[in-house]
């Protein structure tokens, strides 16, 4: 991460830097051209030079240089203001790292008990209405789902990826009849 959000800075950077440039060789260019006489040249080694393009290449050489120097300092910096910027980050997603571990924890316990004292009056010899026994097994389910629910927390907060396949497969029609068949005695009793 802050690789990347290094690259971004700087990518950024390049572009404003090589606008910048840009306008400033055009425009000190326009400049030397206008003020310069073209006939003024001078003699180095026995060749002619022009005073106005020799400029220029000095200058554009000034430029270059200057923007690598300029892409170095920022590159430092970028990746300083990386490693700044993902602090908080870091330190919000360690805080839900923990929250959902302790969260998990917590509620292992009472569902580990709800689902034996469930499974006791089930197994028991009680004389419990058929009525009251679907509650207990339809309770028992969801005892089943908010656990395997509590395990696929516990796996995010120690940073395991949660089995893909149970997190996006599922078959709609049992998801539907489930959630009917535990809504309808609900829906009697409001007529609905």
């Amino acid at each position: 991460a802050r690789i990347k959000l290094t690259g971004l800075y700087l990518v950024i950077i390049v572009i404003i830097l090589a606008v910048f440039s840009f306008v400033l060789y055009v425009n000190l260019a326009q400049h030397l051209r206008r003020d310069f006489d073209k006939k003024q040249t001078f003699t180095i080694n026995g060749s002619e030079e022009n005073v106005a393009e020799d400029t220029l290449e000095r200058i554009e050489a000034g430029i270059i240089t200057g923007d690598i120097v300029a892409l170095l300092i920022a590159g430092v910096f970028s990746y300083w203001l990386a490693i700044y910027t993902l602090k908080p980050i870091r330190k919000a997603l360690d805080a839900q790292s923990s929250f959902s571990a302790e969260a998990s924890h917590e509620l292992r316990t009472p569902l580990a008990v709800m689902r034996t004292s469930i499974e006791v009056l089930l197994r028991g010899n009680h004389s419990l209405p058929q009525e009251a026994k679907d509650v207990l097994k339809d309770n028992l389910e969801e005892i089943s789902s908010m656990s395997a629910m509590t395990e696929q927390l516990l796996e995010l907060s120690r940073g395991k990826n949660a089995r893909q396949e149970k997190l996006n497969r599922f078959n709609l029609t049992e998801v539907i009849r489930d959630v009917v068949g535990k809504l309808n005695k609900l829906a009697a009793k409001k007529q609905i």
